[in-house]
């Protein structure tokens, strides 16, 4: 099952290592983000859940001049003890982040 909703991410990071027990390549992108940002903070008791996700190494380009606005696709998948989770699986720049409707409309 596939949804899509539309994220903020806040901050992205290449990584690219060697596992020591395979010595296979390991690399991606985690990036942090927020989800269903619409102007007004959104939050609970212990405050705005800020996310995080990997994504493939080839994505790093994408995550330029950040915080900005993104329409994300996320695939709903079986985690650890059969639970659902949601994995995200792309990212499409829509516009720079601009807090409490200054700057840049959609």
């Amino acid at each position: 099952m596939k949804l899509t909703s539309q994220i903020c991410v806040l901050n992205a990071r290449r990584y690219q290592m060697t596992d020591d027990k395979t010595g296979e390549v390991v690399a991606g992108v985690k990036i942090t983000y927020i989800e269903e940002w619409s102007g007004e903070l959104r939050q609970n008791e212990s405050g705005v859940e800020v996310l995080s996700a990997i994504m493939d190494y080839s994505d790093w380009d994408k995550f330029a001049n950040l915080p900005a606005l993104y329409d994300a696709e996320f695939k709903m998948s079986a985690g650890s003890r059969g639970r659902p989770t949601l994995r995200l699986i792309s990212a499409k720049y829509v516009q720079p982040f601009a807090p409490f409707g200054g700057g840049a409309k959609r």
